[in-house]
């Protein structure tokens, strides 16, 4: 890696600072006790979990998928990937051959090519979360295409389900003896309640709305039968810093029990903190997006990239976190994202 991407990594925590300190009137920290956690006495080896940000294998990038074939944006991706237990990352659209928008209200509406499920599953995508703000852009028929096309592929889910139990069961997965639960939740938006319905309720499909009491019920839910609790969020403002919100939604989730936050949704990456010994990864940014993007509302080229982060787990905790600064602006990488380098 270069010095510039070590910059990179380091410059993320620094900004983080800036980012608390300019909202910092706006948000309040939850005051709840820490959540007693125990050590797994049975995980037998560290374990690693890979995660990345936004995915879409469509839009702007299609003719190039027919042509080249799916696996054209992983290219120079595959031999970023440090070894893993579990390749995690968030699938933007859904995988579906219907062209029945779920609204005309709504300006950007995507879908996906069932070719794209198997070249997720050959890259080697173990999960996928799927609390975004495209999952049920052509309806719930759409989204549970979806469902289907990934259980074909082979690959896991959560973050949406046919009613909100569903939605908010979360996956549950064991890897040397260590048990490690998943769990999606996308920021309210007024738009994704009033005009295009998006969260699951009661016996409704959608995906699980980050509000403070879906929050207690479901994280303190899963937080009993696991080791490791990781808390996944589509939040904040596109090509945008970090907002109040996703302080306090990534703090409360760890006050109520997650070991990992994870974000996306931005677009571009943003910063780390580490708040009572937990990582909140507040965007990963991008990882292969197949739209032409607007990172032109970024006062620096700085925020045009996104992270692979490299997640060690020792005792059921984050460990260590590496992050493995990417290019994603598309229109210097052409949809071939690759490692950051002073030039990109």
């Amino acid at each position: 890696m270069t010095n510039w991407a070590r910059a990179l990594s380091a410059l993320s925590v620094v900004l983080l600072g800036v980012s608390i300190a300019a909202c910092s009137e706006s948000f309040e920290t939850p005051d709840l006790p820490p959540v007693p956690r125990q050590v797994p006495a049975e995980q037998s080896r560290a374990v690693r979990l890979v995660a990345v940000g936004d995915i879409l294998l469509a839009d702007a990038v299609q003719e190039r998928l027919d042509t080249f074939g799916y696996d054209f944006p992983f290219r120079h991706l595959t031999a970023l990937l440090p070894e893993h237990d579990i390749l995690l990352g968030n699938l933007e659209g859904p995988i579906t051959d219907r062209d029945t928008p779920i609204s005309a209200k709504k300006a950007a509406v995507y879908k996906v090519r069932v070719e794209a499920a198997g070249a997720l599953g050959d890259f080697g995508f173990d999960l996928l979360d799927l609390a975004n703000n495209h999952i049920l852009d052509h309806g719930v028929a759409g989204m549970l295409d979806t469902l289907e096309a990934l259980d074909s592929a082979g690959i896991g889910y959560f973050g949406a389900g046919r009613n909100l139990s569903e939605a908010v069961q979360g996956k549950i997965v064991e890897v040397a003896g260590l048990r490690l639960g998943f769990l999606g939740f996308m920021q309210r938006w007024s738009g994704y309640v009033r005009d295009y319905p998006f969260y699951a309720t009661g016996d409704l499909p959608g995906v699980p709305m980050a509000e403070r009491r879906l929050m207690e019920t479901t994280i303190t839910g899963l937080r009993e039968q696991v080791d490791t609790l990781v808390v996944s969020f589509h939040w904040g403002r596109n090509y945008s810093d970090i907002r109040a919100n996703q302080v306090r939604l990534g703090r409360l989730a760890v006050d109520l029990g997650a070991d990992i936050v994870i974000g996306h949704n931005s677009h571009n990456l943003q910063g780390v903190e580490i708040y009572r010994d937990v990582p909140i990864l507040y965007s990963l940014g991008n990882f292969t997006f197949g739209t032409e993007g607007s990172f032109d509302k970024l006062p620096d080229p700085l925020w045009h990239h996104g992270w692979i982060a490299d997640i060690r787990i020792e005792s059921g905790r984050a460990a260590q976190v590496d992050l493995i600064p990417i290019a994603t602006n598309n229109r210097v990488v052409a949809f071939q994202p690759r490692l950051a380098d002073a030039h990109l």
